[in-house]
Parts: C-alpha cells; structure tokens; sequence
C-alpha cells in the first residue's frame, strides 16, 4: 500500500463541476421523455457558456449551462410541433394518422364519424411517391381484401389498423408495433402480417369495441327514429276522422248546430267513439286541448283543402283535353250577394264525350273586371251551369246565410263532384291530410 494516498488531499468538487453533473443528468432524463432531436450537445453548450463575455462595466452574473440547455430542449421540442402542425395542415381531416396515439381526445362524433368515413386514397393513389425509399409499395386492392379495419394513411405513409387506432386495446404484454402505433411499411410480407394481426388478442378487443360504439349508436338512432314514426303514425290515425267532413260535405249535411258543440259534425265523432273507435276517444278525451283539430277554423281549413284538391285533379285532366272553353254565369245567393260561377267545358278523350266541370264561385262585383276581361278574352259561351246553381241553394239556405267564400267553394266543390271524390276513396283522405299536415301543427303528422 503506497503511504503517499494516505496524506492526499481530497479534492473539492465546485459548483461549475457539480452544474456539469446535473446538466448532463437532465439532459439524460429529457432525451428519454422527448424524441425530438436537440440541435445542440451538451459540449456544444458548454462551450457556448464558456466563450460568453460579460462587459466590465456591468456587475458580474451568473450563467448556468442548465439553463441554457432548458432553452434549447424547450426551442426544440416548440419547433417539432409547430412543424407536426403545420404538416397536419397539408392531409385529410379524417387521415388515421393524425390520430394515431391520440384517440383519447376524439370526440363521440369524430370517433363515429372515422369509423364510417375515414379517408380512403383513390385507385389512382401515387402509392409509390410514398415509398420511394422502399422496395415495394402499397397495393390499393389490399384495402378491399382486409377491409374494414385496414386503412391507409398519407400523412404517416403506410398502413394502419382502423379499429386498433380508434380503440386502443389495453397492453398486458409485449409492444405495440405496426398497424397500431407505428405504420406498416413492410409490404412484401403484408398478407402474413394481416392474417397474425386478425389473430392477436390487441385485435380482437378493438374489433369488439369498435362494434359495440356502433350498436350503441345505431340503437339509440333506430330507437328514436321508430318512436317518431310511431307518435306520426298514431297522429294522423287520430285525425282520419276528418272524413267524417267530406261525408257531410258530399251528402249536403250541416257541420255546425245551434251551438258550439253541436251538429252533425259532433254527432259523427260520437257515433264513431261509440261504435269502438279506441284512437279517436283517446285523442279527444286525453290529447291535448288546443290540439283536437274540431274547431270550425280547422273544418274551413279542410274544406279548402278540399276544393283545392278536387280542382287540382280536374285542371290535371283538363290539360290533356285538346280543347276547353269557359263558361260563367251570375245568380244571387240566399243572402244576396251576386256569386259569379265558373266552369270548364272539354272534351273527356277517354270517355269520347264533352264534360262540364264546376271549378267554383267567386263573388260577382269585386271581380267584375277580371271577369269582363275573361269574356272579353275568351270565345263566350251560351251554356249554364244550373248544376252549380242549384248546389248553391241547397249548401247557402236560410239557416246558414253567413259563410265565408273558401267555406262555400269547399261544400260546393264536395257537394257537385261527389261522385268524384268517392271514386279517389283512401286516397282522397291521405291526400287531404298531406295537404293538412304541410303548415306548423301541435302535433307532429309528417
């Protein structure tokens, strides 16, 4: 043993070498946590520090290497993902690998929105722009033979697991390699890789998670979907009634009484609770108040629907007619007011005989001059049309001598074209209650 080491001194270690120590230490522990490559190296910075020059007329500072080394990871680290952004910016929204270990912050919908629509390069794809330093590149058609779950990414350049992406299956053992974290670039062995991909446990737990999101989804949409059909199905069930006016318009009966609630009208809704119509006791007993669709503003509302459709169906075969003529006379009606009817006479090609149409009445002295310029227009006619006139005297009678012009032309379009309108059946119904349902309702009925 040398007796000389015995009375050495022990040497001091100082503060530059103790912020060496550490500097180099952290500079360890940052390129373990972060990637991304620093442009400088310790020794560089410490040679920076080193060649500093502190003015002489300004009090002394001290420099710590650390600090400058923090600066520099921290530039470093800023720049990578300014340039990650801005490379982002340049691919598809819906591009896999932009979510590629990070579909902890995919919303509901985007996550739903990528397992339906996620990006899909075309069949004209520069695949071999991408693997320019490989030797082989990627086939468009392994899309169609591994689909749904393989997808392709531009921004990463290879070849992704859909639902392992998405739904990131918990690691027990092993790593994580291509198709889920990284992408697959290996292309001459792509089939064996797919198939042990499929196989893996990472797989499966994804896949089934992947399936179970969408039947959830899909469930509560169906869900929603069949009980807005179901409350329109029961709405318009409850207001089929509505036939009970065009019976009563087609048979010259009154729809209002002495009173409010009273008339043939009511009577019919009755007849049909009491004869087992469950729908129509429920939706006038429980359904809401201000929603029953009885009031005479709904019956005129109806009735001119009514008209409306009758006079739409017979323009419709007018149109084809090779020819028409007009015809229009005057009477008064039992409240005196001068009523102008108007009809149409053509010749009916498939029936091979001339028909006389009632198209309705309009008051006679607001309209004189529309009404001059008609016959001063068109080649007059001699013809009447008692058909209209008579209707008129049956619909407007002592008892109901006020009504207002889209009420009258609805009674007397029903009341003249009855036999029409029984020829449509149902369909004259479901006509009128498209027609109804057109406008903002209480009830939901399309």
């Amino acid at each position: 043993m040398d007796i000389r080491k015995f009375f050495a001194k022990k040497r001091k270690i100082t503060s530059t070498e103790d912020d060496d120590a550490r500097c180099s230490k952290q500079l360890q522990q940052s390129s373990e946590v972060d990637s991304a490559p620093i442009t400088q190296s310790y020794s560089a910075n410490k040679k920076l520090c080193n060649s500093l020059v502190i003015p002489q007329d300004s009090e002394p500072k001290t420099i710590n290497s650390c600090s400058i080394v923090n600066e520099v990871v921290s530039e470093s680290r800023a720049s990578t993902s300014t340039s990650i952004l801005d490379d982002g910016a340049n691919f598809h929204e819906n591009d896999i690998g932009r979510w590629v270990g990070r579909s902890f912050v995919l919303t509901t919908e985007k996550r739903m929105e990528m397992l339906k629509r996620c990006w899909v390069p075309s069949e004209t794809y520069d695949f071999a722009g991408d693997a320019t330093h490989l030797k082989r590149k990627f086939n468009h058609s392994w899309l169609e033979m591994y689909k749904p779950w393989l997808v392709y990414s531009k921004k990463l350049k290879g070849a992704f697991c859909l639902f392992c992406v998405l739904f990131p299956p918990k690691v027990a053992r092993g790593v994580q390699g291509s198709l889920i974290v990284r992408p697959f670039t290996k292309y001459k062995d792509i089939h064996i890789y797919c198939k042990a991909h499929v196989d893996t446990q990472w797989h499966r737990e994804s896949s089934a998670s992947a399936n179970s999101f969408s039947n959830i989804k899909t469930n509560v949409q169906v869900a929603l979907q069949i009980g807005r059909e179901k409350i329109i199905e029961d709405n318009r069930n409850a207001l089929l009634p509505i036939s009970t006016i065009v019976f009563c318009g087609t048979h010259d009966l009154p729809l209002r009484g002495k009173e409010k609630d009273d008339g043939v009208f009511q009577d019919l809704l009755q007849l049909k609770i009491k004869s087992g119509d469950e729908i129509l006791r429920q939706h006038l007993e429980k359904g809401q108040k201000n929603a029953q669709y009885t009031s005479p503003k709904i019956q005129n509302e109806i009735l001119n629907i009514c008209g409306v459709l009758i006079r739409e169906k017979l323009v419709d075969n007018i149109r084809v007619a090779s020819a028409f003529s007009i015809l229009a006379d005057e009477s008064a009606d039992i409240s005196g007011k001068e009523q102008l009817a108007i009809g149409l006479r053509y010749y009916d090609q498939k029936e091979k005989n001339v028909k006389e149409e009632f198209m309705g009445f309009v008051e006679f002295y607001p309209k004189v001059k529309i009404a001059l310029e008609i016959l001063l227009a068109m080649p007059y006619s001699t013809a009447t049309i008692e058909r209209s006139f008579s209707t008129l005297r049956r619909v407007k009678t002592w008892l109901r001598s006020t009504m207002t012009e889209d009420r009258l032309n609805g009674l007397c379009m029903l009341s003249v074209h009855r036999e029409f309108v029984k020829s449509m059946s149902d369909s004259f119904t479901e006509s009128i209650l498209n027609r109804f349902a057109e406008d903002p309702r209480k009830l939901l009925l399309k």
